[in-house]
């Protein structure tokens, strides 16, 4: 039940759009939040900006190629859509900058029930092969 029900929320992740090109940041974001759980660089439903650039990149250049989205725009947009939470320092402000983040964001964190869902290597593996399924995402020659 929690599976399908969340893969159904990450199916309607609001997805940019740029000159008639989708930006699939949301969805590589995603991805790498799932490697960051797999990798063990998140263990308590805290994810940290810093810790997840990298990341972010890699797997960005392995599925787009080089014109990166900035992470921070990901970081801050996904959570208009329902399971990705931000935890402010003070109170919540409109993130546009790295910079932004760095000043006023201690972390993020996903919904309780989809951080124990990611817990199993089954789950983990599913939701990843139905993003890369959904979105169309194909590894970058």
């Amino acid at each position: 039940m929690q599976l399908s029900f969340y893969l159904d929320l990450i199916k309607q992740v609001n997805i940019g759009n740029y000159r008639g090109r989708k930006i699939l940041a949301k969805p590589i974001f995603i991805i790498a939040l799932i490697e960051a759980i797999e990798k063990r660089i998140s263990t308590n439903n805290r994810f940290f900006y810093k810790t997840l650039v990298d990341l972010y990149k890699q797997i960005y250049h392995l599925y787009i190629g080089m014109n990166i989205t900035p992470m921070h725009k990901p970081f801050y947009h996904l959570q208009n859509d329902g399971f990705w939470h931000i935890q402010y320092i003070n109170s919540p402000i409109c993130i546009n900058s790295v910079k932004a983040i760095n000043g006023h964001v201690e972390y993020a964190y996903l919904d309780n029930a989809l951080w124990d869902l990611l817990q199993d290597k089954e789950a983990r593996k599913t939701i990843k092969e139905e993003i890369v399924r959904f979105f169309k995402l194909d590894v970058n020659n």
